[in-house]
């Protein structure tokens, strides 16, 4: 229905296809439900992935054609642990991290992260 201003015959077409009753140009107009947020934010996720993904392949080295996209649905634990130790420091009444958080982070990461590449990992990842 909303493609028939710009190619009647072709949503015409499509109509009967779909088994639909009488002519797309009589239909009435489709009413939106309610916006669904967390789908809206999940779908502007994945554009910016993709975007950004699409920026990596050109910085690839050179004769690299294949590349991996690991989707999970959780977070390893080393990165739940860092999140919740963020969530502890998080100022709500000011919105904002205390101005130690940087080095507070590598003193929680060097006692907490038992892997010294982990706490790379770690401060990269904050």
């Amino acid at each position: 229905v909303l493609i028939c201003p710009i190619c009647p015959h072709w949503s015409e077409a499509l109509w009967k296809d779909l088994g639909k009753e009488g002519l797309a140009v009589k239909a009435s107009w489709p009413i939106a439900g309610e916006e669904n947020k967390l789908l809206t934010r999940q779908a502007k996720f994945l554009r910016d992935s993709i975007k950004n993904f699409r920026n990596q392949v050109g910085k690839a080295k050179k004769g690299w054609k294949d590349a991996t996209v690991v989707v999970a649905e959780n977070y390893p634990q080393w990165k739940v642990d860092a999140l919740l130790w963020m969530q502890t420091q998080f100022d709500k009444e000011s919105g904002s991290f205390p101005a130690t958080f940087m080095k507070d982070l590598k003193d929680w990461s060097t006692t907490n992260v038992s892997d010294k590449k982990q706490v790379k990992f770690t401060m990269q990842f904050v």
